[in-house]
């Protein structure tokens, strides 16, 4: 799979506390040592913290408009693509890996099939943490099982694109190389690099400036409800006839 384009290799920041990535709260210090055990590798310890999160479910209504910390992440077991990668990268610092995001702003939406079809840029947070010597990124945390397996199965079902997952995407990550499974880098239009704060480029309301602060926040949790919709409409969804059952 091709990897990300080379950022730099510094550790200096990727292991200390943010606002955001308030890893010395007490459940969030908890986690980690229940993941992260001692005796574990690096990569074993990685991997643990990135099943944990990825098994937390994908939503776009769990946390508040303004971005969250860690420890309210993991409070609410439910996150969005920023969230849930902020909560993977505090996780990772708490044990001991260095570990920070890249936002990227891609051309196409992985998700414009569940907004209803509409597309355009958007930006999208990518885990990365430093093992052996190098930065590997990460997105397969996003999609929790079901949700992945769900988005796959219409994409062959279907021969639609937009629910998420690349077709070629592996399911899970091996801890080994680069895996990205909501895009490839030709989707990339603007790679600001990586950022060790995520607070300061995190999702925030947007809009003309003559639209009032209420408005734009209305419509924003607009969004997020009926993207939420969405989202549960696809997890319940039965497999197609004659594979009932199967994991997809």
């Amino acid at each position: 799979m091709p990897a990300l384009a080379p950022c730099s290799n510094s550790c200096t920041d990727s292991l200390r506390e943010t606002a955001l990535l308030d890893f010395s709260h007490p459940r969030l210090q908890l986690c980690a040592r229940r993941l992260a055990g001692p005796g574990l590798t690096a990569r074993d310890r990685v991997l643990a913290i990135h099943s944990f999160v990825r098994l937390i479910p994908f939503s776009m209504g769990a946390q508040p408009a303004t971005p969250a910390p860690a420890s309210e992440v993991l409070r609410c077991e439910r996150g969005d693509a920023h969230s849930k990668g902020v909560l993977f990268v505090a996780l990772c610092r708490a044990a001991g890996v260095p570990a920070r995001l890249r936002i990227l702003r891609l051309r196409s939406d992985p998700l414009r099939a569940l907004r209803g079809g509409h597309d355009g840029a958007v930006m999208h947070p990518v885990g990365q943490v430093w093992l052996e010597g190098r930065w590997l990124s990460t997105d397969a945390y996003l999609l929790d099982p079901l949700l992945f397996a769900q988005a796959r199965r219409r994409q062959t079902q279907d021969r639609l694109d937009g629910w998420g997952p690349r077709p070629d995407a592996p399911a899970i990550w091996d801890g080994h190389d680069d895996c990205l499974q909501l895009f490839s880098p030709a989707n990339v239009l603007h790679d600001p690099s990586s950022v060790h704060d995520p607070a300061p480029i995190a999702p925030r309301t947007g809009g003309p400036a003559q639209v009032s602060l209420l408005a734009r926040v209305r419509a924003l949790l607009h969004t997020r409800a009926h993207l939420d919709r969405q989202l549960r409409h696809l997890r319940e969804a039965p497999p197609p006839a004659g594979r009932r059952g199967s994991p997809g």
